[in-house]
Order: structure tokens, then sequence, then C-alpha cells
């Protein structure tokens, strides 16, 4: 009778792996047909942990895995959008994955938006777009200073969200830990593309597990929620502002502007916190400058509190993701333009260029 369950189980036992082999290969041959859309793929960095390999094309994963992004140009220089011009006037536009554009098309994200405005209005600008998904104040601040080594910009835009609190910035002996991890990643894309899919599949719907309960027992009060809103968002402003003061002493260096777009379509009490902060520095300053994105913009103000989060998330974020649509991107593209203009921050085109 053992001897009988053993076998059976033993031949159970080789069905699945024979299963779970085919399924892996089937997997592989799918991942690498040519018809078939390509990820994005980063290269490792030592610092930054991360970056998109330049000259490529592909898709983003978004909603937990579930969700592909259209596809995404990056240039030369490992950024987002066309490639650079020499003899045109630089704008560059910082941030996370909300400032990178993830859920929208190229001619789509606000910084084309942003440079189509400008050029109708008569303006020689390039708006490079040097966000990246996982950038905090940390990460964009080098980001910043190894910009300004190979070019000049006359602005930068740095957008800030209490959404981007989780980026921190890695201890060196993190950046190691991080920057050993990327390259074992890509080595093992090197031979196989399927079971990273599967790993970060499982990986992301852990999190968003994780998250729910975490949500579910973090239920509070009014007054209790908006206290633990404001330490968070003092927490992520006191961590930051040594960066944020970094990004504007190099734009000073630079004999250029920068702009902190701070991203605030509800009007909640951390990202007061943050917006706080943001004009003391603004104020010691004078070519730093705050332009937010409030309720207003987004036609908000007069919708009651407890409405507006579900109606900003209904007309300006992708359909199962918090990430902005070509609705939002819109908005926020012609109102940096204006605001631009309407603070003269932008330099006359010299005779070269006219």
């Amino acid at each position: 009778m053992l001897v009988d369950v053993l076998r059976w189980s033993g031949s159970k036992v080789v069905f699945l792996v024979a299963v779970g082999f085919c399924v892996v290969c089937i997997g592989e041959i799918f991942f690498r047909l040519p018809v078939v859309r390509q990820r994005l793929e980063y290269e490792p960095d030592p610092v930054l942990h991360g970056q998109f390999v330049p000259s490529q094309r592909g898709y983003m994963w978004l909603a937990n895995q579930s969700l592909m992004s259209p596809e995404i140009s990056i240039n030369g220089e490992g950024l987002r959008g066309r490639e650079p011009v020499c003899d045109q006037r630089v704008i560059i536009a910082l941030g996370s994955s909300q400032a990178f554009g993830s859920g929208v098309r190229d001619d789509e994200v606000w910084t084309s938006i942003l440079e189509s405005r400008l050029v109708a209005k008569g303006h020689d600008y390039q708006v490079v777009n040097a966000a990246h998904p996982g950038y905090g104040a940390w990460h964009n601040s080098v980001v910043l200073r190894r910009f300004f080594r190979r070019r000049t910009a006359d602005v930068v835009i740095y957008r800030v969200s209490i959404g981007d609190r989780q980026f921190r910035m890695r201890s060196p002996e993190r950046q190691a830990e991080d920057y050993r991890a990327a390259l074992r990643r890509k080595d093992i894309r090197q031979v196989t593309r399927f079971l990273p899919y599967l790993y970060a599949k499982m990986s992301a719907q852990f999190s968003a597990i994780k998250k729910t309960i975490a949500d579910l027992q973090l239920r509070e009060s009014k007054g209790v929620e908006q206290k633990r809103n404001q330490q968070i968002g003092e927490g992520m402003a006191q961590r930051d502002r040594l960066f944020w003061k970094e990004m504007i002493e190099l734009t000073l260096e630079e004999d250029a502007r920068i702009v902190f777009l701070l991203h605030n379509p509800y009007g909640d009490e951390a990202t007061h916190a943050l917006k706080r902060h943001l004009l003391e520095l603004c104020s010691l300053f004078p070519s730093a400058h705050l332009f937010e994105t409030g309720p207003a913009l987004f036609g908000l103000d007069h919708v009651p509190r407890n409405q507006q989060r579900s109606r900003f998330r209904t007309q300006f974020t992708l359909v199962r993701d918090p990430h902005a649509n070509a609705a939002q991107h819109r908005v926020i593209g012609n109102a940096v333009a204006g605001f631009l203009d309407a603070n003269l921050l932008l330099r006359p085109a010299t005779a070269s260029q006219k």
C-alpha cells in the first residue's frame, strides 16, 4: 500500500515538474518573440541603483504588474523623449514616475505639452524629462548634478509630492547592496525574462495585500488622521529639505532658476507641511519659485472635501492605476507654461535662435 502511494505521489510530482517546465519554456518564447512589445530595460548604477538603458523603446508595468503602459521612448542620454538639440535652450524636469509620465504616450506627457505651448508662444525651448520612477529628492539632486556636468539649463522644474516620501536616500552600505542586486538582476534577465516577470508579479500582489491590511489598521478618527498626516509631511520635509536646498544651489551655480512643482490636488495637511518648508526656502533664494497644483487647477475647489479624492481619481488618473492620465498631464503642462510666462522665468531668444 505504501509503495503504491509513493509511486502515485512520485508520478504527480514528475507531472507537475513537467508542466512547470513547459510553462516556463512557453513564457520564455513568448517574451522573446519579435512581435511582442518589449519591457524597458534598466542598467545598474552604483549610486542610484538603476537607470534606463539609453536608446530604447518599450513599456512599463503598472497596476501591480497587470497593465502595460503605452510605448515609451528613451533617448541616447537615458532620458524620456526625443534626442537633445544642441542649439536650443533647455528646461529640465525632475521627479518620480508621475513626472516621468509612466501611464501616457510620449506626446501626452506634461513635459511634451509644456514644450509645445512654449514653442507656440515663440520660445525656443526643449523640455528635457529627466524624471525617473522611484526617484526622490536625493536621487534627483544626483541626477541634476550629473546633468549640469554635461549641459546647462535655464530652468529646473522639480515635482514634489507627498506620495514620493518612501523614496529616500540610501546609506553607502545600502547603495552597494542595491547595486549588487541590480547586477544580479541584469545577469538573470540575460538568461530568462519570464521568471523575473513571475517574481515581480507575485511581489506586487503581496505588496498590495500588505498595503490593504495596513490601510485598514490605520483607520482613525478625523482629528487623529489630520495629526498623523501633518507628522508625515513634516517628516518628509525635514528629510528632503537638505536636497531641495542642494538643487537650488546647483541652479545658482549655473545661473538658472528652479521651480518646485508641488502636487496638492486635495489640499491635505501633509502637503501643507511640505509647502511651508518650500516657501521658507524660496524666501531665502530669489531664484527659487513655488507653483502649487492645488484643487482649483483641477476644478475641485467647489467639490466637498470628502469627494475630492474620488473625483480626482475618476477624472485625472488611469482606470486601474493611480498614475496621471493624459487629462492630468495636459492640465499641468498648460498651467506650468502659464506660470513660467507670468513670472518671467524664460529668457528671450538670442539673435542666432530667431
